[in-house]
């Protein structure tokens, strides 16, 4: 479940729904919240939990919680860490080895605050002047001292050209600086009345990158609109097909939302973290990509296997336990890795993890899935499988204390 739906269970869960619509109606406008209502499933609640962020979210984006101020509510959401964990820490002393970042995700106790309850981080700077007659004074004043100073720069290079005794070319040539100086500046000491100026042609960006807020224009109608956050996506099928209605229905403006929507999918799709496979869902009802089917059968027995551990020192294998898979011609183990509490993915003749660590699975089905979803059939063709199958087989064996 991602932070969005678990967010969004906590508001159902929690709120009143009178609560909820006065969360929502902070940031909507009647019309936004009465199609929300009537074209999204729980609409008004979806709309009230994009307004329900952690203390940390929301100082992020300029606001503070009020004083005095208490939560909502809690609820355990997805945190992104790359901080190796105690048992790692401890392990990779005990191997005399450098302690490796582990990126991965936990669930941990966060505190909501509504819209209701945040201000703005800083007020506004007070505005120095009042009107433009001001601005106009202000400027005068400047032109009269710049006026000044450089009247006294040239009538001080003159005194200084006399009194060294120059020769009558360059007092004179001293004395006509001075008088220009002085001309130039009595020419131009009044500022002409303000003009807005032309702006200046923008150049079309070659990258365009996607909005932060995607407005689907209904019907053509400019007054008749949605604004959809990227937070909202990815989000449940049935959901997602009604916002893309309300695209098409926006004839003047689909093909521009939709590669908008198809690009924020695309970019969660290829990270690892809790939106990943909603985000793989949406895009299969686009018909962006296929829908993936596992058609890895993972055995039930465990049996033995080596793995080949590479360091400062050399090659080592390692026994291990794990479950043997069969996918497009390779031969795989599924093993648990007890330090992480995940699963790891190995090719049988190398000995090598097959997927990085982040793309491994919490379960043995999640790992069947990765391989179908994850490991390059075509690179892996061109490795020297039987190469690396001798270097494992001539490293000297190390004991596995964790079989």
């Amino acid at each position: 479940m991602t932070n969005e739906e678990i967010i969004l269970k906590s508001v159902q869960a929690h709120l009143t729904p009178a609560q909820r619509h006065e969360i929502a109606a902070a940031a909507y406008t009647p019309e936004q919240i009465a199609h929300a209502v009537e074209h999204i499933p729980d609409g008004l609640d979806e709309l009230a939990a994009s307004q329900v962020h952690t203390f940390a979210w929301w100082k992020d984006n300029g606001k503070s919680v009020k004083r005095g101020e208490k939560a909502l509510f809690t609820c355990p959401l997805w945190k992104y860490t790359d901080k190796p964990s105690k048992a790692q820490i401890k392990a990779a002393e005990a191997a005399g080895k450098e302690v490796q970042p582990a990126a991965h995700y936990y669930p941990t106790t966060s505190y909501m605050f509504s819209r209701l309850q945040v201000e703005s981080g800083k007020p506004a700077p007070a505005g120095r002047f009042k009107s433009i007659d001001e601005i106009k004074a202000y400027n005068k004043m400047l032109a009269e001292q710049r006026r000044a100073a450089r009247v006294s720069a040239a009538i001080k290079t003159a005194a200084d050209a006399i009194a060294q005794d120059v020769t009558t070319e360059a007092r004179q040539a001293a004395q006509q600086a001075a008088a220009r100086v002085v001309v130039a500046v009595e020419e131009h000491h009044e500022l002409p009345e303000l003009v807005e100026a032309p702006k200046p042609a923008t150049k079309k960006a070659r990258n365009v990158t996607p909005p932060d807020t995607i407005k689907i224009t209904l019907h053509n109608n400019p007054q008749n609109y949605i604004e959809l956050n990227p937070g909202f996506f990815p989000c449940g099928v049935g959901q997602f097909k009604q916002i893309m209605k309300l695209v098409r229905e926006d004839t003047a403006h689909t093909d521009e939302l939709t590669a908008a929507i198809i690009d924020i999918l695309k970019r969660k799709a290829s990270t690892c973290g809790p939106d990943q496979a909603a985000a793989r869902r949406n895009l299969v009802a686009l018909g962006e990509i296929k829908e993936e089917k596992s058609p890895v059968k993972v055995s039930n027995k465990p049996e033995f296997f080596e793995t080949l551990m590479r360091n400062g020192s050399g090659n080592f294998r390692r026994l291990r336990s794990g479950y043997r898979a069969e996918y497009a011609g390779f031969t795989f183990f599924f093993s648990k890795c007890k330090d992480f509490k995940r699963w790891d993915i190995y090719e049988s003749r190398c000995g090598l993890l097959a997927l990085p660590a982040g793309k491994c699975g919490r379960t043995k089905a999640e790992c069947a899935s990765c391989l179908v979803k994850y490991f390059d059939v075509e690179k892996a063709k061109t490795l020297n499988l039987d190469k690396m199958e001798q270097i494992k087989k001539a490293a000297p064996l190390e004991a596995a204390a964790s079989i």
